[in-house]
């Protein structure tokens, strides 16, 4: 009867941190989302402005460049910072 006390009680500890964890992941998820529907934004920003200068200039081929390289630079900055604002986890 001890036995089946002491495992009872374990289970619970061990679902108690796995609920833990689950939250943890799930709060980091969500700033995560936060952090690239910002993004979507300023990339949709960029992308009509940089459409309608191409439109209008007639500068397309640049204008695709210079697209695809504020894309790359702003993906990268953005994981940079959310890696550096997400706490590590806790073992």
């Amino acid at each position: 009867m001890t036995m089946t006390i002491r495992t009872a009680n374990h289970r619970s500890t061990k679902t108690s941190a796995n609920t833990v964890e689950a939250h943890s992941f799930c709060s980091r998820f969500m700033s995560a989302s936060v952090i690239l529907f910002e993004d979507a934004i300023i990339v949709a920003s960029i992308f009509v402005v940089l459409l309608t200068l191409a439109l209008f200039v007639r500068v397309l081929t640049p204008a695709v460049f210079v697209l695809l390289v504020g894309v790359t630079l702003i993906i990268s900055c953005d994981n940079l910072i959310a890696r550096h604002k997400m706490p590590e986890p806790q073992s």
